[in-house]
């Protein structure tokens, strides 16, 4: 039901707003698809057990998407990778985790969710407000402490005690009694699967052969600089559905826009050479949308949008990249 179960919670809608009957929230929790392990964790939550329908729903919905998370934050931290990579990789998933924590801080400031709600017994539904609020920032403190152990070992920065991360990035004080502890469950072995052949995205750092030749466009060591980052990147395209397993854009509504935005943004952050040699030009933005254009196939060209974004529209091109998350993590 829901992509981002925290920024649905924290940002979009209340619980305390949630109408749905008791019968109605039983059904639909045993209809929630559990999510699997892929390694042992370090931590986890030992934290108030749901009773209620209501909470027994949100509890297994953050559960799994809290699993999700974790799960990345492993899978990113395993494999053997350029420095830079794993830098990229910290950035993206530590800028993500501190944009939940500021979710969570308005949240709970702006309707005064203590954790006296929960933790008092009530029929209230403003306590289960705060029951759920509380589970997803303890979630987001065992990730975070989950993704400074796991990158220590591949880059070099000061990691957050316990009581600092509380301190800076939730501005409060740490619990007195310990929620998040030591893992002790089974050690989960961790298996890479194997990729489909044909059925996943292949990463390519070229040219598609199976598009036709087109001197009018630049090719792809012409014009992409940081290849092994853009590579990621156009993975990215493909989960969040803009372009298919053959690089094909997806034209549906909204696509277009989040393609111009990503092109844009990568045209700040550097992705592009900015002159072309042998001849030695400069690189003009149309000559960016042609190539996107070309990679992308039928109904890509961003080329007005681009523009537009650009100068007039800037401002619908900062939406975007506050909406998307993973937009706003290019760097």
């Amino acid at each position: 039901m829901y992509q981002d179960i925290y920024t649905d919670v924290l940002f979009l809608f209340r619980v305390s707003k949630d109408d749905r009957s008791e019968t109605q929230l039983i059904e639909e929790t045993a209809l929630i698809k559990e999510e699997i392990l892929v390694g042992t964790p370090i931590y986890q939550l030992d934290f108030k057990k749901p009773l209620s329908p209501i909470r027994k729903y949100y509890h297994k919905l953050i559960s799994n998407f809290t699993i999700k998370l974790f799960n990345e934050i492993v899978k990113e931290s395993k494999f053997d990778k350029l420095e830079e990579e794993y830098q990229y990789s910290f950035h993206i998933l530590d800028k993500n985790i501190k944009q939940y924590f500021s979710y969570i801080r308005e949240h709970i400031t702006n309707y005064n969710l203590t954790e006296d709600l929960y933790n008092t017994p009530s029929k209230e539904k403003i306590a289960d407000e705060s029951y759920v609020t509380h589970f997803i920032k303890y979630n987001c403190v065992m990730l975070y402490m989950e993704l400074q152990d796991r990158f220590l070992n591949h880059l070099n920065f000061d990691a957050l005690t316990l009581e600092e991360i509380f301190e800076s990035l939730l501005f409060e004080e740490a619990p007195k009694k310990l929620i998040i502890i030591n893992y002790d469950g089974d050690e989960i072995q961790y298996v890479q699967k194997a990729p489909v052949q044909g059925k996943g995205f292949n990463k390519i750092m070229g040219d598609l052969e199976h598009r036709s030749l087109n001197t009018s466009v630049l090719n792809y060591d012409q014009l992409i600089n940081k290849k092994e980052l853009f590579a990621k990147l156009e993975y990215k395209l493909f989960e969040e559905g803009i372009i298919d397993v053959k690089f094909d854009f997806i034209n549906k509504r909204g696509n277009k826009q989040v393609l111009t935005a990503f092109i844009l943004k990568l045209f700040y952050k550097g992705y592009f050479f900015d002159k072309t040699f042998k001849p030695l030009k400069d690189i003009p933005d149309r000559e960016i949308t042609k190539f996107f254009a070309h990679r992308y196939g039928n109904n890509s060209d961003t080329d007005k949008e681009f523009r537009n974004f650009k100068t007039t529209q800037s401002h619908k091109y900062e939406a975007i990249i506050q909406r998307y998350s993973w937009l706003d993590s290019i760097f």
